[in-house]
């Protein structure tokens, strides 16, 4: 699942949108360094129609990263969940698609990552990208499904958010990390919006994710995790394949009605190409004996 951004990384590379040296999309960088926290009512201008802080915003407790010299402003306000300090940016021209390379993101991904629903909203009205990612980063929309908020995934969903892209850094989709994490209620939002609901994560992105679970789609990874046959339920309502990877590590994990549901939906009960075991001797191996069960008794009805 995802991990904590570094306070500090030496970046290479540019995402998708080119960025000038400071790694500012339209923007300017803050002069000196920034210490996180709400504007004093008395700095900021009055804004009646939004509060002066997103008193929501959870990036400094949970996250404890704090902008730099080189930090962009619009990125530094969105840190310090300063909603004036932003606007004010925006009027002078600021672009909301600003990124930070040494912290590795984008002002709408660090408000994702934090939950600071009115600047997510204040950047997408702006025309703020929902699917950029700052390099070595996270997209908006991952961060916001790792955190569990609602309300900033349906923001970003509608904004044209895809669920099934690689997320970054991580290499996951945000359909992987709703599994991975758990969270059923995003998941059954998210899967509407995925353009292609077997859409792999890339292990070539990450050394780290092996090429065997790495690869998979988001069924496939279920397959590997104990308590997600609902999750795995509607996947397969949605279209997702019952693929023979998928049936092989429901096997492995010696789930009978996982099992069952993946033969149900049509899971081919073969030996496949890269493993040096049938999936009866895999079962047999863990001791799974409901699940060989199950295997010998489809085997003699096929």
């Amino acid at each position: 699942m995802l991990v904590i951004l570094p306070a500090a990384l030496t970046l290479a590379g540019c995402s998708a949108k080119e960025a000038g040296p400071s790694g500012a999309v339209g923007d300017v960088t803050a002069s000196v360094s920034v210490t996180a926290g709400p504007t004093p009512p008395s700095q900021a201008a009055p804004f009646p129609e939004a509060p002066l802080v997103d008193r929501k915003c959870g990036w400094q407790k949970t996250v404890g990263i704090v902008a730099h010299a080189g930090t962009p402003k619009i990125v530094a306000a969105t840190l310090s969940g300063d909603v004036d300090g932003i606007r004010r940016q925006l009027a002078a021209g600021a672009g909301p698609d600003a990124f930070d390379r040494h912290l590795a993101t984008t002002a709408l991904s660090a408000a994702a990552q934090a939950r600071c629903e009115a600047i997510v909203r204040l950047l997408l009205d702006a025309g703020a990208d929902p699917e950029m990612i700052a390099p070595r980063g996270w997209s908006p929309l991952l961060a916001a499904v790792n955190t569990g908020d609602v309300t900033v995934v349906r923001m970003l969903l509608d904004s044209g958010a895809d669920p099934s892209r690689d997320g970054g850094q991580s290499v996951e989709t945000p359909l992987h990390e709703a599994v991975g994490v758990g969270r059923m209620e995003i998941l059954r939002l998210l899967i509407p919006y995925a353009k292609n609901i077997d859409s792999g994560r890339n292990p070539a992105n990450n050394p780290l994710v092996s090429n065997d679970i790495g690869a998979g789609s988001a069924l496939e990874f279920a397959a590997t995790l104990e308590g997600r046959e609902q999750h795995i339920s509607l996947l397969l309502a949605a279209g997702a394949t019952a693929s023979l990877t998928a049936l092989y590590r429901a096997v492995d994990l010696g789930s009978t009605e996982l099992v069952t549901m993946l033969l149900d939906a049509g899971a081919p009960l073969s030996t496949s190409p890269k493993e040096k075991r049938t999936m009866v001797e895999v079962a047999r191996a863990g001791g799974h004996a409901g699940v060989v069960q199950i295997l010998e008794e489809r085997s003699r009805s096929r």
